[in-house]
Protein backbone atom coordinates (compact mmCIF):
# COMPACT_ATOMS: atom_id res chain seq x y z
CA UNK A 1 0.00 0.00 0.00
CA UNK A 2 1.20 3.36 -1.09
CA UNK A 3 1.68 5.71 1.79
CA UNK A 4 -0.87 8.94 1.79
CA UNK A 5 0.92 12.26 2.02
CA UNK A 6 -1.94 13.50 4.64
CA UNK A 7 -0.89 16.00 7.42
CA UNK A 8 -2.80 18.46 9.56
CA UNK A 9 -1.01 21.38 10.64
CA UNK A 10 -3.62 21.49 13.83
CA UNK A 11 -2.68 18.49 14.86
CA UNK A 12 0.28 17.30 12.71
CA UNK A 13 -1.33 13.43 12.57
CA UNK A 14 0.09 11.83 8.82
CA UNK A 15 -0.44 8.45 7.76
CA UNK A 16 2.28 6.42 6.23
CA UNK A 17 0.79 3.49 4.66
CA UNK A 18 -0.87 1.87 7.45
CA UNK A 19 1.86 3.69 9.79
CA UNK A 20 0.05 6.46 11.92
CA UNK A 21 2.52 9.01 12.94
CA UNK A 22 1.45 11.42 15.50
CA UNK A 23 4.85 13.10 16.52
CA UNK A 24 7.38 14.47 14.97
CA UNK A 25 10.50 13.36 16.81
CA UNK A 26 13.53 14.81 14.53
CA UNK A 27 14.23 17.30 11.78
CA UNK A 28 16.45 18.15 9.57
CA UNK A 29 17.26 19.98 6.11
CA UNK A 30 15.14 17.57 3.81
CA UNK A 31 14.21 14.79 6.65
CA UNK A 32 11.90 14.84 9.28
CA UNK A 33 11.44 11.59 12.27
CA UNK A 34 8.43 10.66 13.09
CA UNK A 35 7.24 8.74 16.09
CA UNK A 36 4.32 6.09 14.59
CA UNK A 37 2.53 3.23 15.27
CA UNK A 38 1.29 0.31 13.06
CA UNK A 39 -2.48 0.86 12.91
CA UNK A 40 -3.72 -3.17 12.97
CA UNK A 41 -0.69 -4.90 14.62
CA UNK A 42 0.19 -1.30 16.80
CA UNK A 43 3.80 -1.99 16.60
CA UNK A 44 5.88 1.49 17.74
CA UNK A 45 8.67 2.81 14.92
CA UNK A 46 10.16 5.62 13.88
CA UNK A 47 9.81 6.99 9.97
CA UNK A 48 12.56 9.36 8.20
CA UNK A 49 10.46 10.95 5.96
CA UNK A 50 13.06 11.92 3.35
CA UNK A 51 12.26 15.11 0.47
CA UNK A 52 14.50 13.30 -2.42
CA UNK A 53 13.45 16.57 -4.09
CA UNK A 54 16.03 18.47 -1.74
CA UNK A 55 18.54 15.79 -2.42
CA UNK A 56 21.27 16.32 -5.20
CA UNK A 57 22.47 13.21 -6.94
CA UNK A 58 25.03 12.51 -4.74
CA UNK A 59 22.63 12.91 -1.76
CA UNK A 60 20.66 10.37 -3.39
CA UNK A 61 23.41 7.73 -3.79
CA UNK A 62 24.32 8.23 0.15
CA UNK A 63 20.43 7.37 0.73
CA UNK A 64 20.66 4.93 -0.94
CA UNK A 65 23.96 3.30 0.55
CA UNK A 66 22.66 4.03 4.10
CA UNK A 67 19.58 2.21 2.89
CA UNK A 68 21.99 -0.90 1.98
CA UNK A 69 23.64 -0.78 4.86
CA UNK A 70 20.78 -0.61 7.62
CA UNK A 71 19.18 -3.56 5.38
CA UNK A 72 22.53 -5.75 5.81
CA UNK A 73 23.45 -5.55 9.72
CA UNK A 74 21.74 -6.74 12.18
CA UNK A 75 23.41 -5.40 15.67
CA UNK A 76 22.06 -3.95 18.94
CA UNK A 77 23.54 -1.52 18.72
CA UNK A 78 22.47 -0.38 15.37
CA UNK A 79 18.95 0.52 14.62
CA UNK A 80 16.97 -1.83 12.63
CA UNK A 81 15.46 -1.04 8.80
CA UNK A 82 12.02 -2.78 8.79
CA UNK A 83 11.08 -1.10 5.09
CA UNK A 84 11.64 1.51 2.67
CA UNK A 85 8.40 3.18 0.64
CA UNK A 86 9.52 5.31 -2.12
CA UNK A 87 6.38 7.78 -3.51
CA UNK A 88 7.07 10.51 -6.10
CA UNK A 89 9.42 12.46 -4.90
CA UNK A 90 9.57 10.73 -0.75
CA UNK A 91 11.12 7.79 0.52
CA UNK A 92 10.60 6.58 3.94
CA UNK A 93 12.24 4.34 6.16
CA UNK A 94 10.15 2.44 8.90
CA UNK A 95 12.96 1.62 11.90
CA UNK A 96 11.53 -0.44 15.63
CA UNK A 97 11.91 1.80 17.79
Amino acid sequence: MAPERMASPSNRIKMFGDYMATKVVGAGSFTEVWKAKHTLHGNQVAIKDVDLQKLNKHLRDCLDCEIKFLRSVNHPNIIRLLETIEELAWKYCMHIM
